[in-house]
């Protein structure tokens, strides 16, 4: 899971010109978390930590490669030069950043934990906000003062991170409808030669109520099937279509998933 970035450019803030990088990424870790886990979460924010420093080692050594000048081109030059631009960033900048997204997402996974058990699992919204400003404000603390300080006078860093958590508490307040949007999808494993219908009730998933137990009886299990599915499914019998015509708005993908194994 690499850190998502949005970028916004707000001149002359504090006298200077200012890039905020208002990170997503703990609307993902915090998703991840109330699906997979704790130890889910753990392993993405990993694993994000070590693409992160595969990218940088590949991007380090493409700058090792020499620009052709045959026959006197210079465009392989120019662009070759701009790379080094973009990519050629200083030691404060790269481990600040790797160092504060490390320490941040695994805060923000214990502490989304730590109040989901305090609250019994209740209290979407209170976990999501609590653990992602915590954690933002540690980010923030960690980069504004290891790469920003030293750079620019200590006063001024910590100006820069104040103005950043007022965009960050924003954007925790902003995502918390999309937790609660993305913690309703749902994906669940059946055992094979179960139907769905009966992977949906030993996993209580709504809508399926299988009044009849399954002997194509009612139209309770009535299911609506993804199109790139829907022909990968052996053709409904004449039974069941005849019930699906007694089902709730009936459509071209509709079938009873107690017929579906």
């Amino acid at each position: 899971m690499a850190a998502t970035k949005l970028k916004f450019h707000l001149p002359s803030l504090f006298s200077f010109d200012l890039k905020f990088e208002l990170s997503a990424e703990f609307f993902a870790t915090d998703l991840m978390s109330e699906k997979f886990g704790k130890n889910a979460a753990n392993q993405a924010v990993m694993l994000g930590f070590s693409i992160s420093v595969i990218v940088l080692i590949m991007l380090s050594i493409s700058l090792l490669f020499v620009p052709s000048v045959q026959d006197g081109q210079m465009f392989s030059t120019e662009v070759h030069n701009a790379f080094v631009r973009i990519l050629d960033f200083t030691p404060r900048f790269i481990i600040g950043s790797l160092f504060a997204y490390l320490i941040s997402q695994r805060f923000d996974v214990w502490c989304f934990h730590k109040i989901k058990n305090w609250t019994d699992g209740k209290h979407l919204w209170l976990r999501n906000n609590l653990s992602t400003m915590a954690s933002q404000t540690i980010d923030t603390a960690i980069y504004s003062f290891v790469v920003w300080w030293g750079v620019v006078d200590l006063q001024t860093a910590i100006e820069l991170g104040v103005v950043k958590m007022m965009f960050k508490i924003g954007i925790a307040a902003f995502d918390t409808p999309f937790v609660y949007w993305a913690r309703s999808w749902k994906t669940i494993e059946v055992e094979k030669g179960l139907s769905v219908m009966e992977g949906a009730i030993q996993n209580n998933i709504p809508g399926i109520d299988a009044d009849c137990g399954g002997s194509m009886a009612c139209a309770t299990c009535h299911v609506y099937v993804e199109e790139k599915w829907l022909n990968k499914l052996p053709k409904a019998e004449e039974a069941e279509v005849d019930m699906i015509d007694m089902a709730f708005e009936p459509k071209k993908n509709s079938r009873l998933s107690c017929q579906l194994i």
